[in-house]
């Protein structure tokens, strides 16, 4: 009895569809971090896929939480103003930078905005964000293969909001009385 792999050739024409077959990808996860030093990373274009907005960052737990609104005077001296620009690592996993952006003052330091000239850079090329300790600010390293175009996540099933639902589906403090607030406050 010969072996399975004999005939190649039925094997190739049975499995000939194989690669017509198309994957759904869908995001359960979209982390709201700085770029790892070793990935490459583009943001969004799109002015839409960007949000100045407040949260609160949890820096013990490495949790960040959407701020609504209403209850910013509850979280005044923990919160940052900070912008959530779309990201997406050269697999096409998705991710919200994170920006933080001038003081009331309009003062921002050279980590901050070395950051915002890297994500505004990454806009149109593939490009790694390393610190530099000594120099305090971050060095762009700019891709020199052709890493091809990002594979965003579909604009119709993941519009921005959606991003923002996904990375903050337990993260949202929209009540004064949130348990995230009252510990902060000392009151649990």
């Amino acid at each position: 009895m010969g072996s399975i792999f004999d005939n190649l050739e039925s094997i190739r024409e049975a499995n000939g569809g194989i690669e017509k077959v198309g994957v759904k990808r869908i995001f359960t996860n979209i982390p709201v971090r700085k770029p790892h030093r070793q990935e490459f990373v583009r943001t969004h274009p799109d002015p839409d896929y960007r949000i100045d907005c407040k949260v609160l960052h949890l820096k013990n737990d490495n949790e960040v939480y959407f701020l609504h609104p209403d209850v910013f005077s509850y979280a005044d001296t923990d919160v940052q103003h900070v912008c959530l620009w779309s990201a997406v690592t050269r697999a096409g996993a998705p991710f919200l930078w994170m920006l933080k952006l001038p003081d009331e003052s309009g003062r921002e330091n050279s980590w901050h905005q070395t950051a915002k000239r890297a994500a505004v850079e990454a806009q149109t090329q593939w490009l790694k964000v390393v610190a530099n300790m000594s120099a305090g600010n971050y060095e762009l390293h700019i891709a020199t293969g052709d890493l091809g175009e990002p594979q965003w996540p579909d604009a119709d099933e993941y519009p921005f909001n959606k991003w923002l639902e996904i990375a903050f589906k337990e993260r949202m403090i929209d009540q004064p009385d949130h348990p995230v607030l009252q510990k902060l406050r000392g009151e649990i």
